[in-house]
């Protein structure tokens, strides 16, 4: 419907152009004239459904090498100079090479740095995605406590590897390593990478080789493999891998049922096959129902617009909902978002503020847009106001968020006055941020700011790669046609060509 739309416009504009219109033959309008709509103006908005789809069923594709999974260390109780160590690496932006000389200025002070310590560090690292001062803490662990290395934290550093680098290299340091070193759990990491990267030939092989050396006993590599079904649209081969499972007698754990549950979601259309492996789960035991279980059955829920038993199931994580744990409190939040709960959400945030007192951007971002969702501006503006209080910065998400939030309410002036304001903050807006001003434009047929909003949005939009979403060009081209305005039609016509969108 929107390329008909568009076409129809052009074919109309077409009747009209003036004599001093240049040829047609290059750029965005040659390809627009002949009906198609161009990949620079894919919707906006599929993509924040995926977005939004994919916070909610983020706890079933967390890592398999998680910190948590690859560094199996007992650790031990940090003194204050090894916080203090922790914290100068962890807050420093380093370039190369600029975490090995932290950790040699504090062993030239004389604080020895166990392997321990040394992994504690890693593991932090890389919890919060900085990878790069992460894989050199541990090329500088392998200098110097190379004797005490074991074959999982060979395969800490074959992930750090393909992350930093690519997986050609992790390969490489992977063929490069003794035999006693090539263990299950190097061999396992090796093929989180395949699994990553998507290289299904590759994952498959490792896979098979893993099985002829005896190192497919446990879950994390059928795991890995369901990821990649999954991931490639081939549920049906999840299933498979399950039936191989049971028959090897390989126990499932938590994010096996998730991969499981979600599988058969999208094979049938009946959700009492989902519901069959929750009974299996709790036959274990209602001990052994992990939240992330109850999390995609609620979400399957939502999705079929089963609300009446999603509520249930979101409830259920909230009793087993474990402390500390910030991963199931942005889930909840939202899931509560989802099910237009306001209560529940608000509940939820002030639990985990209660934990945590100041939560990072991501959580900020879950609550704001789950706030938005159950119509509670008010409330959203104050968690915006509560961001910005201890943040330097505007974060542009949030500022979208909010933003958007406005426009769907119809509050066109609030959000013209909110975004002028982080205009002047010096908040580097993003082509979405003009965009959303346009859709409230286009809402109130005001024009003439929907075009120049437009124009911000596709400029900014240039530079950042981003996506406007068609509705809004044909919108405006439709309008251009009923009142028979070729001139301003002309006018955008040539910015659309000059920009070479």
């Amino acid at each position: 419907m929107r390329s008909r739309l568009l076409s129809n416009g052009l074919k109309w504009l077409a009747s009209h152009r003036t004599q001093a219109v240049v040829n047609p033959s290059a750029g965005f309008a040659s390809r627009v004239r002949t009906g198609d709509v161009p990949a620079s103006f894919t919707a906006e908005r599929e993509r924040s459904l995926y977005n939004e789809s994919r916070l909610i069923f983020l706890p079933l594709f967390s890592r398999a090498f998680s910190s948590e999974t690859l560094v199996g260390e007992n650790v031990e109780t940090e003194t204050t100079w090894e916080k203090k160590l922790e914290e100068e690496v962890l807050q420093h932006k380093y370039k190369k090479g600029e975490a090995i000389e932290t950790l040699q200025t504090w062993a030239k002070e004389g604080k020895e740095l166990n392997k321990a310590q040394l992994l504690r560090i890693i593991r932090k690292l890389r919890k919060f995605g900085k990878f790069k001062p992460a894989l050199q803490v541990s090329e500088w662990m392998q200098k110097c406590r190379e004797s005490e290395l074991a074959s999982a934290d060979h395969a800490v550093h074959i992930d750090l590897i393909a992350k930093v680098y690519n997986v050609a290299r992790a390969e490489n340091y992977f063929t490069a390593l003794p035999e006693n070193a090539r263990g299950a759990e190097t061999h396992c990491a090796l093929l989180h990478c395949y699994v990553r990267k998507r290289l299904i030939e590759k994952a498959e092989q490792q896979f098979k080789t893993m099985e002829e050396l005896g190192f497919a006993t446990n879950e994390h590599p059928y795991n890995e493999m369901m990821t990649l079904y999954m991931a490639i649209g081939q549920a049906d081969k999840v299933l498979l891998k399950i039936k191989h499972m049971k028959e090897r007698n390989v126990l499932p754990e938590k994010k096996t049922y998730n991969l499981w549950m979600s599988a058969c979601a999208s094979l049938y259309d009946d959700i009492g096959e989902v519901e069959k492996i929750m009974d299996e789960i709790k036959a274990g035991g209602e001990n052994n129902v992990h939240w992330t279980a109850y999390n995609t059955l609620a979400s399957m829920y939502i999705n079929a617009g089963l609300v009446d038993k999603a509520e249930p199931a979101v409830k259920e994580i909230e009793k087993v909902l474990p402390q500390g744990d910030r991963d199931a409190y942005k889930s909840l939040i939202t899931l509560y978002g989802a099910l237009g709960n306001k209560e529940g959400v608000h509940r939820t945030w002030k639990s985990l503020k209660e934990v945590y007192s100041r939560p990072c951007v991501s959580y900020y971002i879950s609550v704001l847009s789950s706030l938005v969702k159950v119509g509670d501006i008010g409330e959203a503006e104050k968690t915006f106001q509560e961001w910005e209080s201890f943040n330097s910065g505007i974060n542009c998400r949030l500022a979208n968020i909010l933003l958007d939030g406005y426009i769907k309410k119809g509050m066109l002036e609030k959000a013209e006055n909110f975004h002028a304001d982080i205009v002047e903050k010096n908040c580097n807006l993003n082509g979405r941020s003009w965009e959303i001003l346009t859709e409230g434009y286009l809402e109130c047929k005001q024009m003439s700011k929907a075009v120049a909003s437009m124009k911000e949005a596709l400029k900014k939009g240039k530079s950042e790669e981003w996506q406007l979403e068609s509705e809004n060009l044909t919108g405006i081209l439709k309008h251009f046609e009923e009142q028979g305005n070729v001139e301003d039609a002309e006018d955008l016509w040539n910015f659309l060509d000059v920009l070479n969108v």
